[in-house]
């Protein structure tokens, strides 16, 4: 895995990145794609959204799954620095998913954004089969 994104702000890291490098699923079954977000336990990092997306044919962003985020600061973490998964599932019959590459992105409320390197995602249909060491391997 690599760290992707991470910028500071104000002295503050904040960033996403995917949590695979390449997931395999079949045609009709859903992908549970992980973003790990850092961001510094303040109010204007502590609320945004996290999402997946592919980039089509015309090189147009396609969302395939957006969730807002809202954070509770614990008690003695203000302005420290934390690392959250979040886990979003791409469901390939209401999203009309195709294999290549996803990326996660988180958007701050300050109009700050944050994109990671991509996953790629290998959708296939039943008939075919791989061996179980194939998979495996990957």
């Amino acid at each position: 895995m690599y760290l992707v994104g991470i910028m500071l702000a104000a002295g503050r890291k904040r960033g996403i990145k995917e949590e695979s490098l390449i997931q395999i699923a079949f045609a009709n079954e859903q992908v549970n794609a992980s973003c790990k977000a850092t961001f510094p336990y303040t109010k204007e990092y502590t609320h945004f959204k996290v999402s997946y997306y592919r980039i089509d044919s015309k090189g147009e962003e396609i969302t395939m799954i957006k969730r807002d985020i809202s954070e509770t600061i614990p008690q003695g973490m203000m302005n420290q620095t934390t690392r959250k998964i979040y886990k979003l599932p791409i469901q390939p019959d209401k999203h009309n998913s195709v294999t290549g590459t996803y990326y996660c992105k988180a958007e701050w409320q300050n109009s700050e954004a944050s994109n990671g390197n991509g996953t790629f995602i290998l959708f296939r249909g039943k008939s075919l089969r791989a061996s179980q060491g194939f998979v495996q391997q990957w």
